[in-house]
């Protein structure tokens, strides 16, 4: 049976609570992490990015360039001084690479650009470490990222 939950698809033989699928993003993470690993050694912070967009569907790591010129884009984002907690706040929007890129400075600041964007009741894409303290949840509320400082 396919079950979707948060847009994403699983494939499960028993009947399932949400509760219970959402239990296998640490599995899904798992699983990405050591696909990427076998194509080769990627900057740490590169990678749990990277991860994130492989469990979320917008990463195949079957075409290798795919994953490689993916990873030389967040390095640029990075490079200019956007924060990894951002740039997952902004992926989480569905802001596009290039948009991501054009935002990226060390002066950026999110919170006004949220306010200025009219944004409100945001949930944010939970990565252990960046958003979230641990790999249970899917999504996080924005205002908890806020109040937990990562």
């Amino acid at each position: 049976m396919k079950v979707e939950i948060f847009g994403l698809e699983f494939e499960t033989d028993e009947i399932a609570t949400p509760e219970q699928l959402r239990g296998q993003m640490g599995i899904r993470s798992a699983t990405a992490g050591c696909q990427l690993r076998r194509l080769g050694r990627f900057n740490t912070p590169d990678f749990d990015l990277l991860v994130n967009e492989v469990i979320r569907g917008r990463l195949t790591v079957d075409c290798i360039e795919e994953v490689y010129t993916t990873a030389t884009v967040i390095a640029n984002i990075l490079e200019k001084g956007l924060s990894r907690k951002d740039f997952v706040i902004l992926r989480s929007l569905y802001y596009n690479y290039e948009e991501i890129l054009e935002l990226a400075s060390p002066t950026f600041n999110m919170n006004s650009f949220i306010e200025g964007e009219g944004f409100t009741n945001i949930e944010v894409e939970s990565v252990y470490g960046i958003t979230a303290k641990t790999k249970k949840d899917w999504y996080v509320d924005y205002q908890t990222v806020k109040e937990m400082g990562l």
